[in-house]
C-alpha cells in the first residue's frame, strides 16, 4: 500500500536505542489516505524525505530496496550472553553475574578447545 502527499517534519527525536523519532503532519487526508496512515502503525516501512519533487528513478530505486524485518537482530556473541544470563537466573543467580558469565564461557571455550585436533 502506497500514500502519496506532502507534510511538514514537525518534530525529530532521537531515542535511547539510537533510533530517530519523526513527527509528520499532513494537510486534511481524504478517509481512505488517513485509513492507510492508520495501517502502518507499528509495522516496518520505506519512505523517502526530499524537499524536491521525487523522480522516476527514485521511486523506481525505492520499488526496488527489499523490506527487511525492521528488527534489530543480536550477534551470536548477545545471544549467547543472553542464554547465559537466562540460565544463571534459573539456577538462583546466588553468584556475582560476571562471575558466572566468565565460569561458563571458559567451560564453553574448553568444550571448543577439546574438538580441536
Amino acid at each position: 500500500m502506497t500514500v502519496e502527499g506532502e507534510a511538514i517534519v514537525s518534530g525529530l527525536r532521537s531515542l535511547k536505542d539510537g533510533t530517530l523519532s519523526v513527527t509528520l503532519q499532513t494537510q486534511e487526508l481524504k478517509a481512505e489516505q488517513a485509513g492507510a496512515m492508520f495501517s502502518f502503525s507499528n509495522r516496518f516501512i520505506k519512505f523517502v524525505l526530499t524537499d524536491e519533487n521525487v523522480t522516476e528513478l527514485q521511486i523506481k530505486e525505492l520499488s526496488e530496496k527489499v523490506i527487511t524485518s525492521g528488527k534489530k537482530t543480536k550477534t551470536k556473541g548477545q545471544r549467547l550472553r543472553a542464554v547465559i544470563y537466562r540460565t544463571w537466573e534459573q539456577e538462583g543467580g546466588d553468584m556475582d553475574f560476571d562471575v558466572y558469565y566468565n565460569t561458563a564461557m571458559e567451560k564453553i571455550i574448553d568444550l571448543m578447545k577439546m574438538r580441536l585436533e
